[in-house]
């Protein structure tokens, strides 16, 4: 996704109590989604109960359940703008900046607002966790890394504009490996200041925005991996000089290789005869999305 929406993305998660938009943002998410991240956007591989993984009976939906305005309409603007610049109006309500004060704005600076928020919710998820990892891990599929949507919320109708003080090209999004532009629904800018912001307007209730829990190791079963991974790093020099019979010109680092950013790796490590259906539950549980999540709609795979 565009680096540009990075901002928006978090503040929303903050204000909200973790909802997300979709990425991209014109994709309907709706309970029971399971999905993984892949070049910076979400892969809706199914839906729980449209593929009968559990039925109507095991799930108990919440619908309708309204949600503030005041907590779904937002803003994030630079220091200089927040210290008395005010916003002006364009396009139906929709926020916009006005032209003399939007260079003191940075790039990614955003305006939000959204009119009789509501959501629908799985409401017994603590009832059918267990089971769900059971299924989507081994009876199922074999999943080792995969979202499931908790939660959808729409609004009557929403806007949302984004600085863009860099001049990025809203079609191009190869920061992330994106094919395609997040908003297609680009307004039409009022001034020579706003011709690059980024700008959107929906007026339809469509589920664009989700919590969802996310499968991990437990803590316990990770330090286990990582110990084993630190462990393959002593002598792997000395072994392979001896191995490959080669020139190499290797020199053993002093300072301890860092395995903080291999947590997504871990679950590959599973040995196949230690996960089955009677043990999943001792290496898997689930969690809420993190700002590490976020980050991965903006990152290269």
């Amino acid at each position: 996704m565009n680096k540009l929406y990075h901002n928006f993305y978090r503040k929303l998660y903050l204000k909200t109590g973790g909802f997300l938009p979709a990425a991209p943002l014109s994709l309907n998410v709706f309970p029971g989604d399971f999905f993984q991240i892949r070049n910076g956007e979400m892969q809706v591989l199914g839906n729980l109960f449209r593929k009968n993984i559990l039925n109507g009976q095991e799930v108990a939906l919440l619908p309708e359940i309204n949600l503030s305005e005041q907590t779904w309409s937002l803003s994030d603007m630079s220091l200089e703008y927040a210290n008395g610049i005010e916003l002006s109006q364009h396009a139906e309500s929709t926020l916009s900046l006005n032209e003399k004060q939007s260079n003191l704005i940075l790039s990614g600076d955003f305006t939000f607002r959204a009119n009789h928020p509501q959501s629908i919710k799985i409401k017994n998820w603590g009832d059918i966790e267990q089971t769900l990892i059971i299924k989507l891990t081994q009876t199922h599929y074999s999943f080792r890394d995969v979202y499931v949507v908790t939660e959808s919320a729409s609004a009557s109708s929403f806007s949302l504009e984004i600085k863009n003080n860099e001049n990025i090209d809203p079609y191009d999004n190869s920061n992330a490996g994106a094919t395609k532009p997040e908003i297609t629904d680009l307004s039409e800018p009022k001034n020579s200041q706003q011709k690059n912001n980024f700008f959107y307007k929906e007026n339809k209730r469509r589920p664009l925005f989700f919590k969802a829990k996310k499968l991990v190791l437990f803590d316990e079963k990770k330090e286990v991996f990582v110990q084993s991974l630190m462990n393959e790093s002593i002598g792997a020099i000395d072994w392979a000089k001896d191995f490959f019979k080669n020139s190499f010109e290797l020199e053993q680092k002093t300072e301890p290789r860092s395995f903080q950013n291999t947590s997504e790796s871990l679950p590959d490590m599973l040995p196949p005869n230690e996960l089955n259906a009677n043990t999943v539950l001792t290496f898997f549980k689930w969690a809420d999305l993190s700002f590490d999540d976020i980050d991965k709609f903006f990152k290269h795979d």
